[in-house]
């Protein structure tokens, strides 16, 4: 993706479910941008905003 083709409408993922958090990263792609919630960085930090960026 582009500077000039960034999304305008992002989905908030906010679940504690490594798992569940890539399934809907991936199902979303090209579609709209991801949001990690608050949720999401308690269960699993800096390592899981890495591991879902690679894997989604």
């Amino acid at each position: 993706m582009t500077n000039n083709s960034l999304p305008k409408i992002f989905c908030a993922v906010d679940t504690n479910h490594m798992d569940r958090a890539i399934d809907i990263a991936q199902s979303i792609q090209g579609i709209c941008g991801v949001k990690l919630g608050l949720e999401f960085f308690n269960a699993h930090g800096v390592k899981g905003v890495k591991t879902s960026h690679e894997n989604g």
